[in-house]
């Protein structure tokens, strides 16, 4: 089916976003102020 087809595409795509978002945070030291998250 082309619509799960694009829900994984999607998925994948802010699985991305929010690993990227982690490592930025990590790197810059802000892991305690994004902890609950």
């Amino acid at each position: 089916m082309i619509l799960n087809k694009s829900n994984i595409v999607i998925a994948r795509c802010i699985f991305l976003v929010v690993c990227l978002r982690f490592w930025t945070f990590k790197k810059l030291g802000l892991i305690d102020f994004v902890g609950d998250f």
